[in-house]
């Protein structure tokens, strides 16, 4: 007996988009965490990134979208709010005005997001002179019901950001709709009896790997 090999199979998938003002570190974020190196350019409508973690000893598959914080932006940014199943809101914590604005994409955020969709508010740059308490940004969060983090693209590892905002974003998903399907998953392998590996054709769709995506769920 073979097994089909030719797409990695997850028990988990999730679609997660990062919003925020301009200049909050939004791209830092993502480029850390696939290139561990810090962004100095600003996203242009929009990023994308695929990779994978461990949660509850399942495989979850993370697709990543990167957003620009620019009004021009505001309708395309909109249509990838909806179906989300996560959204990383971020404000710099050097900045007062970002927080000030969070109030703006709130309204965004409930008027387009679905129903299972989860929050995590991340308050970023915490190694700069901060201009926002930590007390703040944790109890806006709560008034949303929403998770609250801060971290430091200079400071903290990759780990550590990933643990404190995916990992716990997507712990907290599970835990709510442990149910909740999505098509990011590849169905179990299908056995052949064949003694040369064949393609299965009773799915018609496999997992695309972007490049610089993680293959390995224990790296991140």
């Amino acid at each position: 007996m073979n097994y089909q090999s030719d797409v990695f199979y997850y028990d988990l998938g999730y679609r997660f988009v990062i919003l925020g003002d301009s200049n909050t570190g939004k791209s830092t974020l993502l480029s850390k965490l696939f290139d561990d190196v810090k962004s100095n350019y600003l996203t242009s409508g929009t990023d994308f990134r695929s990779t994978c973690i461990t949660i509850n000893d399942k495989k979850c598959k993370l697709h990543l979208w990167d957003t620009s914080g620019k009004l021009d932006y505001r309708e395309l940014i909109t249509s990838f709010i909806k179906n989300r199943d996560g959204i990383i809101l971020c404000f710099n914590l050097a900045d007062p005005e970002t927080f000030l604005n969070l109030d703006n994409w709130k309204t965004i955020i409930d008027t387009h997001k679905s129903a299972h969709t989860q929050v995590i508010l991340v308050g970023v740059k915490n190694d700069l002179v901060r201009e926002v308490a930590f007390e703040q940004g944790q109890k806006y969060a709560m008034d949303n019901n929403w998770e609250y983090t801060e971290i430091s693209c200079i400071i903290n590892s990759k780990n550590i950001i990933c643990d404190k905002i995916f990992v716990s974003l997507a712990k907290k998903i599970y835990r709510m709709y442990p149910s909740l399907e999505t098509n990011l998953i590849a169905k179990p392998p299908v056995i052949i009896s064949d003694s040369e590996p064949q393609k299965s054709t009773i799915y018609d769709y496999t997992i695309e790997h972007p490049k610089n995506s993680y293959f390995n769920c224990n790296i991140l």
